[in-house]
This record gives structure tokens, sequence and C-alpha cells, in this order.
């Protein structure tokens, strides 16, 4: 049996990789590389429930990927990650 594992990279510049996992043959070969904005590299991701979506954080922000197929995943959304300091609004704290 064939499974397709997709893998992000953790330095700039962004990808997804898409691989295949033969269990019987016991080989596993790159199917896709796909591209993502660069200055976004994944750190974390997970597919939705339904395996239709991959969500990934970035060091500043949120992905949202369309997985249409194994080897046809498309970017649909970036969003800032809350507290980041390029996004913060000067709010001081003290203990």
């Amino acid at each position: 049996m064939k499974h397709h594992l997709m893998v992000g990279t953790w330095t700039a510049p962004g990808r997804i990789y898409t691989v295949q996992f033969d269990d019987e043959a016991l080989t596993l070969e790159l199917l896709k590389t796909t591209k993502i904005p660069e200055a976004e590299p994944i750190s974390w991701m997970t597919f939705s429930h339904d395996k239709k979506a991959i969500y990934g954080a970035a060091m500043k922000k949120w992905n949202s990927f369309a997985v249409n197929s194994p080897t046809d995943i498309v970017h649909q959304a970036s969003h800032p990650v809350a507290g980041h300091r390029t996004y913060a609004i000067g709010s001081i704290i003290f203990n």
C-alpha cells in the first residue's frame, strides 16, 4: 500500500514536501515540492479532520493551505500571530 506524507520546513525558504511511502516495496519517493510564502516556513503543521486543509504555524503567521490532492497543495491565507512584536500595540506589563 502507498501512503502520502507531507513534511514542512523549519527554515526559509518555506516548502511542503509530499513523499510517498510504499510499505510493500519499502521505498520512499519525493512526489512534489510545494513552494509556500518564503518568509513563512512552517514549524508546526496539521491536517483538518477531513484532510482537505493543512494548517501551519510559522514564526510570525498562521497559514492555511487547500489540499486538492497529495500533489496539489495551494496556499489560501496567512494571518499574523497575535502578540508578535511586529504586530503588538505598545502594551506594558508590570509584575
